[in-house]
């Protein structure tokens, strides 16, 4: 086995939309494939064997282990539980270099930019100018990191999410679909921002926010019920 030999974590569609996009970078858009997918683990045991995407479960999240020379990144997301990716590196206690980050040919990564190993960027995403995507983060299709933001390890943009210059994310938020942040505005660990809120101030630790402008919510608002992991 060789170091480019790469592990996915997950089953579920965020995994195999994963799996399916970097078909998609080596196919359609030619871009050479620098490590090979050797394997998915899922703690459903009863996948063990199975192909998903052509790429065989070959055992569960206890078993990294057992691939000591391979490269992992993690396909699971649940919006349930924003803290989910952090919770799920912290468990697995890999080596940092063993996390490796993927970036979509068809997103834009300026040169200054900062993307964590096991991050995620997707296509049509930006990443501008000295913004900073944290370890394990999730850049989804369209969404935007303008200069010198910092996205926290672990957050999650959904798609369409637009952050404006020097804002900051903390770790473990959740960035519901096509919601807007305003510069220099403080987003704390582990807060909720709902689908299409704007938000114009400071979010504590925690807290849930959607409307325009955004207010807090003592629930998720416009979020979906707990569910599978993705």
């Amino acid at each position: 086995m060789h170091q480019e030999d790469l592990i996915i974590l997950g089953t579920g569609g965020g995994a195999r939309e994963l799996l399916s996009l970097m078909a998609h970078a080596r196919g359609v858009c030619a871009e050479p494939a620098p490590r090979q997918t050797i394997g998915i683990l899922d703690d459903n045991k009863e996948l063990y064997g199975q192909d998903v995407c052509g790429v065989k479960v070959v055992g569960v999240l206890a078993d990294a282990g057992n691939f000591p020379n391979a490269c992992f990144i993690n396909g699971i997301a649940n919006s349930a539980n924003p803290r989910l990716r952090l919770e799920i590196a912290d468990r697995m206690r890999l080596p940092q270099e063993q996390w490796v980050s993927f970036i979509h040919p068809q997103a834009v990564v300026v040169d200054s930019a900062q993307i964590g190993p096991g991050a995620i960027v997707y296509p049509g995403a930006v990443v501008s100018s000295g913004a900073r995507l944290g370890s394990h983060g999730l850049a989804y299709y369209g969404s935007v990191v303008h200069h010198d933001t910092t996205v926290g390890d672990g957050s999650i943009l959904c798609a369409g999410v637009c952050i404006a210059g020097c804002a900051e994310i903390g770790q473990g938020c959740y960035l519901g679909i096509g919601c807007l942040v305003r510069d220099h505005v403080r987003i704390g660990d582990g807060a909720f921002v709902a689908m299409g809120a704007v938000v114009t101030e400071d979010v504590d630790p925690g807290q849930v926010v959607s409307g325009v402008p955004a207010r807090p919510h003592e629930q998720p608002a416009n979020s979906p019920p707990p569910r599978k992991n993705g």
